[in-house]
């Protein structure tokens, strides 16, 4: 198969532990009939790229269902790797190592593809690549512009049963048209230099870029987040995995 990036060896990594407090079994709750994970699993064996693909997960579940749709999952993740206080880098670190024990071959790259991201297309995770590529970065992330009412001056935190606005800047607020732009991570894709990978415990550094995902995206948390994306399922099938 002809592939993009040629030279380039790219790890892929799906994270999907077995716990979730929001949803039970997030990671594999059908959505349309189809395990959450699938969408994911499904779209990655669709790049172009030169990559081997892994689940990394704690659950035999999983693993069994990953192994099933195509992804190797040639390990379990270790229970301290498993807790809701794990960030990415611990995990990712600990599935670029073992893999790379295991094949005896170094990958110039990780991909991270959160399964709870599931709307994405090829060329959001090509551009991703060619920005990191381009600039030497340590990292890419896929952002998505927020909504001028949930701008971070105009959020607010609790303390000592008062209201606290989120930023000293807020007050100097007056009127929508001084909110500048402001971005959140959607998780679509991260691309991650494997020395960064290797060394770092934060997705991001003051050497990391960005591709800005116009395009419509979900990051399910909650069970509307779920429904959110049946619906986009059932009245756009042509655009999974294009």
């Amino acid at each position: 198969m002809i592939t993009n990036f040629p030279g380039k060896k790219f790890l892929i990594v799906i994270p999907a532990r077995g716990g979730s407090k929001g949803i039970k079994g997030k990671n594999i709750i059908p959505v349309n009939g189809v395990p959450l994970i699938q969408y994911t699993i499904e779209f990655a064996k669709t790049l172009k790229l030169n990559y081997v693909l892994i689940v990394s997960t704690d659950s035999d579940q999983i693993a069994t269902l990953s192994k099933k749709l195509g992804a190797e999952c040639p390990f379990l993740r270790p229970k301290y790797l498993s807790t809701d206080f794990v960030g990415d880098m611990p995990v990712l670190r600990h599935a670029l190592k073992r893999i790379e024990k295991k094949n005896c071959e170094k990958f110039d790259y990780v991909i991270m593809l959160q399964p709870t991201s599931p709307i994405r297309v090829k060329k959001q995770i090509y551009a991703a690549i060619k920005t990191i590529l381009k600039n030497d970065f340590d990292s890419v992330l896929s952002i998505s512009l927020v909504e001028k009412k949930y701008h971070p001056y105009k959020q607010f935190v609790l303390q000592n049963k008062k209201l606290k606005t989120f930023s000293k800047k807020s007050k100097r607020i007056t009127a929508r048209q001084q909110l500048g732009d402001s971005y959140i991570r959607n998780g679509v894709v991260y691309v991650f230099n494997r020395k960064f990978v290797l060394n770092s415990n934060s997705v991001y550094s003051e050497k990391s870029g960005y591709t800005l995902l116009r395009e419509h995206t979900v990051n399910i948390d909650t069970l509307n987040d779920l429904l959110e994306f049946e619906k986009y399922i059932k009245s756009n099938k042509n655009r999974i995995h294009a």
